[in-house]
């Protein structure tokens, strides 16, 4: 199972945050002691008033007033830290926000993901038929800028477990088809290169090759036994591994 990796950026904000949170609590707790004391000597005093009573009385009130006043400058001067230090921190990492900061990382492990994601986010506003298509199939930090839409996809579907040949690539070469738009062959043609797949397109007349087409037709003709006579879908492979053969119809000859 694949873990997302925290940047050293994210890991120092996360632990400011916490300390941070630590010592709210602390502060608030200490806040409701005194709280429960004043509380409590009021009570005592009710009726019967004595003048130690209430002069111990009026040194806690006052006591819980300057601590509040305190927690309050310390919260402040605090925060205006914890922001200075995120802003640094995003600033040195260069991002304009959280979504870029997050792409950086997917990047450090897949150093292709900004050239793919720039691919895949330009089919999208070039073709807004395939936009609906696309957004729905692919995680959103392939589609989109959205921080937390982002991360969620990344913790269920980290890149290198995408299924591309039904999240990407038959979807897309069935709308190219489909639509009969050339002008997208080529940005597919490059989406395939950026993951490492390629496509088995044999010509007419080629010969059949059993370790890269599947005869699903055979037909008697003027051509020699085994040529290829027509291509009935295109094949895909990612290296030297076949996933799909291409579907032809050969030639059984005279």
């Amino acid at each position: 199972m694949t873990y997302f990796t925290p940047t050293i950026a994210s890991t120092v904000i996360f632990a400011i945050s916490f300390v941070s949170l630590m010592l709210i609590s602390a502060l608030g707790y200490l806040v409701f002691l005194l709280y429960s004391e004043v509380t409590r000597l009021k009570i005592r005093v009710g009726a019967v008033e004595k003048s130690d009573d209430q002069k111990r009385l009026k040194e806690v009130e006052d006591n819980y007033s300057k601590l509040v006043k305190q927690q309050d400058q310390d919260m402040n001067s605090l925060w205006a830290e914890f922001e200075e230090l995120r802003n640094d921190l995003l600033a040195k990492n260069k991002p304009a926000n959280e979504s870029q900061l997050l792409d950086q990382t997917i990047a450090q492990k897949h150093p292709y993901f900004a050239n793919l994601k720039i691919a895949i986010q330009s089919l999208i506003q070039k073709e807004p038929k395939l936009a609906n298509l696309l957004t729905k199939l692919l995680p959103s930090y392939l589609t989109e800028n959205n921080f937390l839409h982002n991360l969620y996809d990344l913790i269920q579907m980290p890149l290198d477990k995408i299924n591309w040949l039904d999240s990407l690539i038959l979807p897309l070469e069935a709308f190219i088809t489909k639509e009969q738009r050339s002008d997208l062959e080529k940005p597919f043609f490059d989406l395939l290169n950026l993951i490492g797949y390629s496509q088995i397109a044999p010509n007419k007349a080629d010969l059949y090759d059993p370790a890269l087409h599947e005869v699903i037709e055979q037909r008697v003709s003027d051509q020699s036994r085994g040529k290829i006579l027509a291509i009935k879908a295109k094949g895909y492979r990612k290296g030297s591994q076949i996933l799909i053969k291409a579907k032809v119809a050969i030639s059984a000859g005279k």
